[in-house]
């Protein structure tokens, strides 16, 4: 779960329960982000050196 984020203050246990899930998702959607982002700017590099190839 995303660090420093403190739910104990939170008294609903079916609440806590779903923003921890939310959280959660939020981590895993961001991880995801991360990946994406890095893939597509080795794809742009890769591009960018097939196009000085051709040139």
């Amino acid at each position: 779960m995303i660090e420093g984020i403190d739910l104990s203050a939170i008294q609903d246990e079916t609440v806590r329960k779903q923003i921890r899930q939310l959280l959660n998702l939020l981590e895993k959607q961001w991880t995801q982000l991360r990946a994406l982002q890095e893939e597509n700017q080795l794809l742009r590099d890769e591009i960018s050196e097939l196009k000085g190839m051709v040139s």
